[in-house]
Parts: structure tokens; sequence; C-alpha cells
């Protein structure tokens, strides 16, 4: 037949399970496709599953991962929205057809998936803090949007104006950017007093990514896996590298730089006490890798990132498979602050 799955060969649309129909019909020409290929003698494609086939067609029509939804004003993967279970996919099915998007609010919130109207409060939160037409928001991608929308919570700080102009200065990427204004906020909580003015908060800032970023070019290092793999998978070859005795890195320096004002004991130490903070830190959350694995993920609206979260005790630690496959260490913290080995004495900075 023209479409097979692993061990299925499918004639027509009933064929597929009930979710996968439903978020067939979501696909803009989804169904007429699946039609021309049960029955266009010269077409044969092959399949592992029904939700490879889902993410084969909105890609080959539409040549993007993200499916629309134009009365909900939702872009979503039907590879994510095969993770939702029938009755909610049901329920997503029926309020686009009827444009009710008040049906699903909590279906959305749940699923964490943004609608138009929340990734649209973006640029209004950027021309708030005055740095909507600097060059870095030039190239803003789907999952860009997303980071920048979770920053709006911090749009009422009196410092949010002094962070997005100095994470604007900072930032070569909107990534970037989102990593240097939450690094700037923290490290002036973390400061209080020490940071009392715009200037002593700027040299400090400064000070922080001055130490933190040459320390991190030897923790950028993660494994990768091919495209999409189960949690198990992923627990896996986690729990391998870490066995090994190499420490899980971070996906960008910026955020390694994140991590460590958030999470670490960094404030203002240089030299060998900085480089202590953040050895202890990739050491400790390679501790907790090695004792716990990840079971269970939180897969990303664009269908091809996950999350995944680890405890052990008091101990948390989150993972990020990108979507190029690259796992590696989104945060790592303790019920309280972590604290780092004693300096070993007569060592230079």
């Amino acid at each position: 037949m023209a479409i097979l799955l692993a061990r299925q060969h499918v004639r027509h649309l009933g064929e597929l399970s009930h979710r996968a129909q439903l978020v067939l019909r979501l696909i803009d020409g989804g169904v007429q496709w699946l039609h021309w290929g049960c029955s266009h003698p010269s077409a044969r494609y092959e399949f592992s599953d029904e939700t490879a086939l889902l993410a084969a067609v909105q890609q080959g029509l539409h040549a993007t991962r993200l499916c629309l939804l134009p009365q909900l004003q939702l872009n979503v993967s039907p590879v994510k929205l095969m993770t939702l279970h029938h009755n909610e996919l049901k329920a997503l099915a029926d309020a686009e057809q009827s444009g009710n998007i008040a049906a699903v609010k909590d279906l959305l919130t749940r699923h964490q998936l943004l609608v138009h109207a929340d990734l649209a409060g973006v640029a209004a939160f950027l021309e708030g803090l005055g740095v909507a037409d600097a060059a870095v928001f030039d190239a803003v991608d789907f999952n860009d949007r997303v980071a920048l929308h979770a920053l709006q919570t911090s749009a009422a700080s009196p410092l949010a104006k002094e962070a997005a102009s100095f994470a604007v200065h900072q930032g070569r990427t909107p990534i970037e950017f989102a990593d240097y204004y939450d690094s700037y906020l923290s490290l002036a909580a973390k400061l209080g007093a020490q940071a009392g003015t715009p200037e002593a908060r700027g040299h400090l800032a400064d000070q922080a990514l001055a130490t933190l970023l040459p320390l991190l070019f030897d923790a950028l290092d993660c494994p990768q896996v091919n495209g999409l793999v189960a949690p198990g998978e992923v627990g896996r070859v986690v729990h391998d590298w870490v066995r090994a005795g190499r420490l899980l890195g971070f996906e960008r320096a910026s955020d390694g730089v994140r991590q460590l004002v958030l999470h670490s004991p960094y404030t203002t130490q240089s030299g060998h006490e900085a480089r202590s903070i953040v050895r202890h830190y990739l050491e400790s959350a390679r501790s907790l890798l090695a004792s716990a694995r990840a079971e269970h993920g939180r897969l990303g609206q664009d269908g091809a990132s996950c999350t995944f979260k680890l405890q052990s005790g008091h101990e948390q630690a989150e993972l990020h498979q990108s979507s190029a496959g690259v796992i590696c260490l989104r945060s790592f913290r303790r019920g309280a602050t972590p604290a780092p080995p004693p300096a070993t004495p007569n060592q230079g900075a």
C-alpha cells in the first residue's frame, strides 16, 4: 500500500487511531493528503508510527513544525498535540471549530500552550523596556518569543529597564538577552545595598560576566541524541555520561551565567574562589544525575524540545533536550543555596 506504519498498512483515515484522526484534521490539507497518499499508485511512504506520520504531513505541506489553529490563534506541533489525552484533544478540536477559546483556557494553561494573544504581549513588553528596536530582536523565532514571554512577570520590577539595557548590550541573540536580563535582576537582588545605585549594579553585572564567561568554556560539553527519544533513553544517555566522569554542561554560556547567579553562592567572587563555585555547582549536579534518572518529560509546544525534572532529597535538577537533540543542564538547586568547598591554600587566581 501507499502508506505504511511500523506494523500497519493505512488504506484510509479510519485506520488511524481516534487521536491521530483528530490531529490530522487540524492540519490544513492533512486529510486530503492522506486520501491522495492512499490512492495514488506511485506514492509510497513509510513512518515509524502515527506521530511520525503527522509530523511529516505538517512539515511536508507547510515546511514548518508548527500547525496553526486559526480560530484559537494557536501555533502548536502535531507531535505536542499527540501527547494530549483523547478527551483533551477532542475539546481542543471542538473549540477550534467553534472559536470558543474560553472553553479550553484551563487546558491551554495546564499544557503550557501559548496562543497569539499571549505572545503578542512580548512586543509591548519590549516596547515598555525601551529596547523593542534593538537589532538583537531582528531574528526572533517561536521559541525565542516563548522565552521572552516568560520574562514578563518581572515587568513591574523597578530595575526592569536597567536589566533590559544591560541585556541588550551583552546579548547577541534573543535567548541570550533573556539570560542576561534574568541574571542582572537576580544579581541585584542578591547583592542588595552593595548594588544600591545604577552605576554599582552595572559595574557588578559587567564584572560577573567578565569573571564567569571564561570559566564556562569547558562547561559546554553535552551529549546528543538523534531527535526526540523516550524519557528512559534520555535518562540512560545522561546516566552513562556522568558515570563516565563527565560533567553535564550548559546549552550556552549565557545560560551558565544565569544558573550560577540564580542557584549558586556567586556574588562578586573572582579567581580561584569563582572557579571553585562553578566546579562545585557542576559536580553537585553530576552527583544528583548519577543517582536519579529522568523518567518523565514535558514536550515543548514546538514538538521538538523537551524538559525533564529530577529530584533526590532536597536536590532538584532540570534537563533540557533541544530541538537538535542536545541534552543539557537547565538548572540545579538545593533547598538551601549550595556552598562551595573551601578554597585550597596557595593556589593562584
